[in-house]
């Protein structure tokens, strides 16, 4: 499907979504969305009237969009992994829903935000490590 590509908000530029209009997901889903040059996984928000508001307010500078086309409204760091598209132009998007835990973890270590990669990746070493302990337990107990 054809959405025109928006900048994202600067005070958004660290967040793990992109807002978008497309009525086939709800806000706070994770999705995969891929372009023919890349491919991420991130959660979305819905572009609703207060998005629309602050996004247009006078004296930012930023267009308004046209909510009758698809629309998605994205960080420099989630174009960059979409192999860089550009603001201002329609891509072909392909946009679908994430339901596996597995996926979503993923949506973290490519999160734009340092802070939450470092945070799941101590979480999958401990994890690891617990299930080592737990095997080494099991079989010190066996044995």
């Amino acid at each position: 499907m054809e959405y025109e590509i928006y900048a994202g908000l600067y005070e958004e530029k660290n967040e793990g979504w992109i807002w978008t209009n497309d009525k086939s997901v709800k806000s706070g889903d994770y999705v995969q969305i891929k372009s023919n040059k890349g491919k991420l996984i991130c959660q979305i928000r819905k572009i609703d009237d207060n998005f629309r508001n602050h996004y247009s307010k006078r004296g930012s500078g930023r267009k308004t969009f046209d909510c009758s086309k698809n629309i998605v409204v994205v960080s420099d760091h989630y174009r960059d992994k979409l192999g860089g598209i550009n603001t201002g132009k329609s891509y072909s998007l392909e946009i679908k829903k994430v339901t596996s835990w597995h996926r979503k973890m993923l949506a973290m270590l490519g999160h734009p935000n340092d802070v939450i990669k470092i945070s799941i990746v101590l979480a999958i070493i401990s994890c690891s490590l617990g299930i080592i302990g737990l095997i080494l337990g099991v079989i010190g107990f066996v044995t």
